[in-house]
Formats: C-alpha cells, structure tokens, sequence
C-alpha cells in the first residue's frame, strides 16, 4: 500500500482560476484557519464602577438565622432588617434613618399609579375590574379611575372663567 504525501491544507490550497484578491477577498494564505477568529482573547471588560460594586456586594446572598431557622437573603435585605431592629430598640439615628428611607421610596414612580397617565385601554380594563368587583357583593360603588381633566375641559371651567383642575377642589 502506498502513502501519499500530506497535500496542502484547504485554507492553504493554490487559488482558483479569476479568484481576485482585493476587499474581503483576502488571498487563500493569510485567510483565518477554520474556526480560528482573529481576536481570540476577546474585547477587554471594562472596569466597574464604585456604584456597580455596591450594588453587586448589596445582592449578594448569605444565610442568616431568623427565629432559629435557617434564611437567605441578599445583603441589602439583611442590612434594612438590622436598621429596622436598631429603630424598634430605640436608637434615635436608625428611626430617623428609617423613616427617611421609608419617605423616599414608599410612594416611587414604580410603585404608585396615576390615572391620568393611563391608556383609554388601561381605563377601560380599570373600569370592567371595578364593575366586576361591584358586582360580587361590595356595597361600595365601583370607583372609575378616570378624573376631572379627562372630562370636556368645558365643564371643568368655573363661572369667572377658570379653567384649572384645581379650581373644583376647593
């Protein structure tokens, strides 16, 4: 049996007839291997920042032993926990602490609704909710979430000509 001489390798086989070097058409001897890339260590990371390193120490998880039992939490949980703790034994700077956080994020944007900034579709799914809710017994009228500036802004309008939303609630 005889043996043949390895041959060239395909990515560095001779060029075929009318094959033209030029843009993207590299000649076949310098082209990348077969899933070989041309920057394998990749894109450097960039450097985080001081405010995304407490944010990733604040979410980090640990155990901790809540009335003898065995929990886990993220940091920050434990840290509002022990803040809670220190208010409710009475130091002063924890309960004004507390209660400035408390302030700050109980009524955020993310969490409250305002039913003016709603959709006539969102309204209408509101209003279909309450109608619902009304109907299964509470005696309450069902609440419409829309106000007084998403009526005719004529009837809004007061004898002596004002027009503000705040005039009818005086």
């Amino acid at each position: 049996m005889s043996v043949k001489p390895p041959g060239p390798q395909p990515s560095q086989a001779q060029p075929k007839r009318g094959y033209e070097v030029g843009y993207g058409r590299p000649p076949v001897a310098t082209r990348f291997r077969a899933g070989g890339v041309g920057n394998p260590k990749g894109r450097p990371k960039r450097a985080k920042t001081v405010g995304q390193i407490i944010q990733d120490a604040m979410l980090t998880t640990v155990k901790i032993e809540v009335n003898g039992k065995p929990k886990t939490m993220t940091a920050q949980e434990v840290i509002i926990r022990n803040l809670v703790a220190s208010a409710a034994r009475g130091d002063h700077r924890a309960i004004q602490a507390l209660f400035g956080l408390k302030a700050r994020y109980q009524d955020s944007a993310e969490t409250t609704l305002v039913p003016t900034d709603l959709d006539a579709s969102d309204r209408r799914i509101i209003e279909e909710y309450l109608d619902k809710v009304g109907a299964s017994g509470s005696d309450d009228p069902p609440r419409s979430p829309t106000s007084e500036t998403d009526q005719d802004p004529e009837q809004n309008t007061r004898a002596d000509g004002d027009a503000s939303p705040k005039a009818h609630k005086e």
